[in-house]
């Protein structure tokens, strides 16, 4: 009980912490305009279709990096947020 009631005021308080720390809404907006073009599609930047990231992500994958991948859907029993 004591552990979800921290959780729930940080899940409350960290957002609007970090709103006033960017400096409201004028600085995240400038933080979001002043992101890479590929991480902000509004510039013009667009990242990988769909298809264009599932065709190079088999290229790239390793049989631990499968693994890893397949066993983290599992967690730790008990700890289903993990």
């Amino acid at each position: 009980f004591v552990q979800g009631c921290i959780m729930f005021i940080a899940l409350i308080l960290v957002p609007v912490i970090a709103f006033f720390v960017v400096g409201g809404w004028s600085g995240m907006e400038s933080a979001i305009m002043s992101a890479p073009a590929h991480v902000n599609p509004d510039t013009g930047g667009v990242g990988p279709s769909r298809e264009q990231f599932f065709d190079m992500w088999p290229e790239s994958m390793t049989v631990l990096g499968l693994i890893s991948l397949l066993a983290w859907g599992l967690g730790y029993f008990g700890q289903p947020h993990i």
